[in-house]
């Protein structure tokens, strides 16, 4: 089971190269703003929902999930295109 400990190791190493990118403080204090607004706000929604429940915390995950799917995709697009440029050619232009 070689390759799972190397994908295990792998992965480990992803999650720390994450957490040190500015961008994922920025995601995760988004995603946690935006929680505590929106269970603060729930009794004024409540009122204009409609036999769906205010505080349903499948929903509350999805969209979490999805924003930070989004977020992550929005910052790996990018460098993987830029990590496709050579540098010295990258350089040259210059």
């Amino acid at each position: 089971m070689l390759w799972l400990e190397h994908l295990a190791q792998d992965l480990r190493y992803g999650g720390r190269m994450l957490r040190r990118s500015p961008g994922y403080g920025i995601v995760l204090g988004g995603i946690v703003i935006g929680l505590a607004v929106s269970l603060a706000l729930t009794r004024a929604m409540h009122s204009l929902l409609f036999e769906a429940p205010s505080s349903d915390p499948l929903t509350y995950c999805g969209v979490a999930l999805l924003l930070a799917a989004v977020a992550l995709a929005a910052g790996c697009l990018p460098a993987s295109r830029a990590a496709r440029v050579h540098p010295m050619l990258a350089l040259r232009n210059d």
